[in-house]
């Protein structure tokens, strides 16, 4: 499917905006102790989503590209965590939403691999950007709360994990697709509406300066994106400061 192939017209801000905060309020009930209601919300959400875009005469790429938001928490939440060491979690839980996210990028939004994810142009700037990495890294040590992901036997593994189930999972969803999306509506969308939707992911871990750390984060990198139409200066800068911020 073509990007012309997608009306113009559909869900907008408006949707957006009913979906953001229903994923606030579900994220907000897991974070008060109500796991049960918190996981209903998501479902519901996940429910809409899909169900606006498999009947509506004129579905727009919204209601498709935030179905993956209360899918990537819900599988989140239903993996034992705690259970697991911490790499095979992050590979468990970062694993299918990626996966599912290419997929729908693919689709809906295909510049975004063919340019963002092609091979970059101003390879020397991309070089560049990954140096955000270590005020990003030190920011996220002092917030964070990380678990170390250094493999006994294994020390590269954790690395990794990190890179291919977090970093590249993150950037593509919210820096690559939504910001792609959303800014065909308006470039203030654009910049601000992922790294809104980026930063709710963080409430559960109870911290305000964690969940501030994660939007200014976002929003230089969304700045970044647009500047130079591509993902890979910010996920080496974002895998870097994620290898950082688990060393602490």
């Amino acid at each position: 499917m073509t990007e012309r192939d997608w009306p113009g017209n559909g869900s907008g801000p408006p949707y957006l905006l009913i979906i953001g905060v229903g994923f606030l309020v579900a994220e907000c009930l897991l974070l008060a102790g109500a796991p049960a209601l918190g996981m209903t919300m998501h479902g519901a959400l996940l429910l809409v989503a899909m169900t606006q875009f498999s009947v509506s005469r004129k579905p727009s790429r919204e209601s498709l590209v935030v179905a993956l938001l209360p899918m990537t928490r819900l599988v989140a939440l239903v993996i034992p965590v705690d259970a697991t060491a911490p790499a095979l979690s992050y590979a468990l839980v970062g694993g299918p939403p990626l996966i599912a996210t290419l997929m729908v990028t693919r689709e809906v939004a295909p510049e975004v691999v063919r340019n963002m994810l092609g091979r970059p142009r101003g390879i020397g700037t991309q070089i560049r950007l990954t140096g955000l990495g270590l005020p990003v890294g030190l920011l996220m040590l002092q917030v964070a709360t990380g678990a170390r992901l250094t493999v006994e036997n294994n020390p590269l593994l954790g690395p990794i994990v990190i890179v291919v189930f977090v970093v590249l999972f993150e950037e593509v969803l919210f820096r690559g697709l939504i910001q792609r999306v959303t800014a065909l509506r308006s470039p203030v969308l654009g910049l601000f509406v992922p790294n809104a939707l980026y930063a709710a992911m963080y409430l559960g871990s109870g911290s305000a300066a964690t969940v501030a750390a994660m939007a200014s984060v976002g929003l230089i990198f969304s700045f970044c994106v647009m500047r130079t139409n591509s993902l890979w200066g910010v996920i080496g800068a974002h895998a870097i400061g994620r290898i950082i911020a688990s060393l602490g």
